[in-house]
């Protein structure tokens, strides 16, 4: 997933946004608004939780289109995109420990608006 390869890159792209001057004062505050966004836990948790669940579908996806799948396989398949959901259920405390080493931007606390 993009977005979670390139997480740096894009909060660095949007700091350099926020502070170009030669930007529209729109564009400087959406970018302003979107790096407190990107800087928060709770959307640095989701996108690494959502690359975890949506890889497999996507590679399933692709597998279960191909010619040559047979029933039996995409029975296989889909079983395991079953048990890797149920198994993630209970695996909160170990995103959070991938959020630390994962996410190198850094988190702030949100602010209750």
């Amino acid at each position: 997933m993009a977005l979670m390869s390139c997480y740096e890159e894009i909060y660095e792209a949007l700091v350099t946004l926020a502070n170009d001057d030669s930007q529209k004062p729109g564009t400087k505050v959406e970018a302003q608004d979107l790096t407190k966004s990107i800087q928060t836990l709770e959307t640095s948790l989701l996108t690494l939780i959502w690359q975890t669940i949506l890889e497999p579908f996507h590679k399933t996806t692709i597998t279960l289109q191909g010619a040559s799948t047979d029933l039996y396989s995409a029975t296989a398949l889909l079983k395991g995109l079953v048990v890797l959901i149920v198994s993630l259920r209970t695996q909160f405390d170990i995103f959070e420990q991938r959020e630390k080493v994962t996410v190198h931007v850094p988190i702030i606390t949100r602010v209750v608006e």
